[in-house]
């Protein structure tokens, strides 16, 4: 899986699979994935034009999001 700012303003990030498959991904989405099966909502995309992007997002708790 690669990853890269989907626009200028880097609000949104495309994710793009092995098989060609993509995803955009922004803040405020509720996602799900290995580990996390109750899901997350993404919080904050940070990084630079180049290198790494980091996201921040906050854990569903069953009942509550995680502070």
């Amino acid at each position: 899986m690669t990853s890269t700012w989907n626009n200028a303003a880097r609000t949104e990030i495309l994710l793009t699979k092995a098989d060609g498959s993509t995803l955009v991904l922004k803040k405020g989405d509720f996602i799900t994935y290995e580990g996390h099966e109750l899901g997350v909502r993404i919080e904050s995309l940070v990084g630079r034009e180049e290198g790494p992007i980091g996201i921040t997002y906050l854990p569903w708790r069953g009942e509550r999001w995680a502070t």
